[in-house]
């Protein structure tokens, strides 16, 4: 199984990380941002399912398609750089275009 450890600029702590096959859309929002939407356990409804989606907005001035074709690719791949686990951090070598992340639970 893959998965993807976004780490929040805000607190440079891991936020989350999520198994790829729980991301159900990346999606650009205007040139600079990008909204990664994940159905993992937030928020419950009465009958015990999912809420909602998780979000994680990513900010990448200008860059935001770039950056979400290529978070696309990596999910989709296997093993790329020789791992299971794809870092999506606030300038990394795999993303540099990234200055910030926000988590943010239930959207």
């Amino acid at each position: 199984m893959k998965y993807v450890n976004f780490t929040d600029t805000t607190t440079a702590a891991m936020v989350n990380i999520i198994a790829a096959d729980k991301i159900m859309s990346i999606q650009t929002t205007d040139a600079d941002t990008i909204v990664v939407k994940a159905d993992i356990i937030g928020s419950l409804d009465t009958a015990g399912a999912s809420a909602g989606f998780d979000g994680i907005t990513i900010t990448a001035t200008g860059n935001a398609i770039v950056v979400a074709k290529r978070l696309a690719e990596y999910i989709s791949g296997t093993a790329i750089g020789g791992d299971n686990m794809l870092d999506v951090t606030s300038g990394n070598t795999k993303f540099p275009e990234v200055s910030a992340i926000v988590y943010a639970a239930v959207v």
